[in-house]
């Protein structure tokens, strides 16, 4: 999913610049959130194997969130 940082940024009231959408997309972007991601296990999908915790805080170039975060 496209999260649309322009909107999410009018609804909390400040104004991007592209540095600021840049980081602001990679602080949402983590392996917490990607549905390839399973919590019980800690294992990627994608790799069968659990991700370096600084992929996991991070995530990664094939990260895919679902419309909505189910929590």
């Amino acid at each position: 999913m496209n999260i649309d940082t322009k909107q999410f940024a009018k609804e909390v009231g400040i104004e991007l610049g592209q540095d600021l959408e840049r980081i602001l997309l990679e602080q949402i972007r983590t392996c917490l959130n990607c549905i390839q991601f399973d919590e019980a296990t800690e294992k990627c999908a994608l790799c069968n194997q659990r991700p370096p915790a600084r992929i996991i805080a991070s995530g990664c170039s094939k990260h895919v969130m679902e419309k909505e975060i189910p929590f």
